[in-house]
């Protein structure tokens, strides 16, 4: 659900809104799901999607994209995908607070 929303239809709708792939190589990726992850996470598509310490972080602008029936907070996308609801710093210099977020690996994403 949420992968097939970045991995698919968001990653190009926000490309194509909002970014610019930074090189023509970017754009030829392998559409396995590690790739299209890895390939997300490094030119920082969608803008929810965020990795610190090893550990992906999805921050509350997931609720204002994606649509999931049954799911009625950004608490709920915890349980479903097997991540930990927690707080975590994103950003630089002042942007830098602490925000509510959630935490998991890369394995139970992509288990989804």
């Amino acid at each position: 659900m949420i992968l097939e929303y970045y991995l698919n239809d968001g990653a190009t709708r926000e490309g194509q809104n909002s970014r610019v792939f930074p090189s023509e190589t970017d754009t030829d990726i392998n559409r396995d799901i590690i790739s299209s992850l890895n390939f997300c996470l490094k030119n920082k598509l969608p803008p929810f999607l965020h990795e610190k310490n090893n550990k992906i972080i999805i921050t509350t602008d997931l609720i204002r994209k994606i649509n999931i029936p049954g799911i009625t907070s950004f608490k709920d996308n915890a349980s479903v995908i097997g991540f930990e609801y927690t707080s975590a710093r994103i950003g630089d210099g002042e942007n830098n607070k602490p925000m509510k977020v959630l935490k998991g690996s890369r394995e139970n994403l992509c288990k989804i």
